[in-house]
């Protein structure tokens, strides 16, 4: 997410995972993307969930953002954050829906089919990496794991379950599909009834050794308000124990870019790549 400005390397940073009121957020479109631009963000991803709970209209999506997008500070992209629906990786979204989508999150989640209702937490955590990875086989359009292993509330599985054997899996369905890991925020927030110093010195392994595999890394936020919408602390601090620059971020290319806002060419956006 490196970009060169007047004679100098600087971070283009990209909000690639937040919700609105079109879902369980509490914020408009147009103030999201108007913090976002306050807040110097190069790109923000409007990402409402399509599940059982929320009518999600994609169509209505790409017309506001392209509304607000006239007077956008910073690149807008009109996505979705889909469920994981099973163990065999089919999306919440119908195929329909696709085209009007300029970028699709898949999240795991307590109802995901076939993850959760093994009583042995070594099982549940390979049902776990099984959805993830037969999403990324399964979907082309998908493009980042949203929250990934955020599975401790619904699942009782602990992060050390996850060994080097099962992220190889992972890595390489990533690797193989182009689609990246995302680093969130809150991701502690599934285990709070752990040790956090704990969790976040596992979670940094885990994402150490994904990272080392050549899976790309994306930032989001998860925000469901305005106030969240840029918040990468504990993904800087996970980022920092894991012994990986920031500009191993990758850069998603905005579809529809906003004028006069920096896109980051070729060279800059693989410069994560080994």
């Amino acid at each position: 997410m490196l970009y060169m400005t007047e004679g100098r390397m600087t971070m283009l940073w990209q909000d690639l995972h937040t919700h609105t009121v079109h879902s369980d957020g509490k914020s408009d479109i147009r103030l999201m993307i108007q913090t976002a631009g306050v807040y110097g963000l190069n790109t923000i991803a409007i990402t409402d969930h399509c599940s059982d709970r929320y009518s999600f209209d994609p169509e209505r999506l790409q017309q506001e953002c392209a509304a607000a997008r006239k007077e956008a500070a910073c690149h807008v992209i009109a996505g979705v954050e889909a469920v994981v629906l099973d163990i065999d990786g089919h999306l919440s979204i119908a195929d329909e829906m696709i085209p009007h989508l300029e970028l699709v999150l898949g999240e795991l989640n307590r109802k995901t089919k076939g993850c959760f209702e093994s009583g042995h937490p070594e099982q549940r955590a390979e049902n776990i990496i099984k959805a993830m990875v037969n999403a990324c086989r399964r979907n082309p359009c998908l493009r980042i794991l949203a929250h990934p292993l955020n599975v401790a509330a619904p699942a009782g599985v602990d992060l050390t379950l996850f060994t080097d054997d099962l992220l190889d899996e992972l890595a390489l369905a990533c690797k193989q599909n182009q689609v990246a890991f995302e680093l969130m925020s809150d991701q502690w927030w599934w285990f709070r009834t752990q040790p956090l110093d704990k969790v976040t010195e596992e979670y940094a392994r885990i994402v150490s050794y994904i990272a080392g595999k050549g899976v790309e890394l994306t930032l989001g936020s998860d925000a469901h308000s305005h106030q969240g919408v840029g918040n990468f602390i504990w993904a800087m601090r996970v980022l920092q124990l894991a012994d990986i620059d920031e500009s191993r971020i990758a850069y998603i290319m905005p579809p529809n870019p906003t004028p006069g806002v920096a896109i980051a060419g070729a060279k800059e956006a693989n410069s994560h790549e080994h």
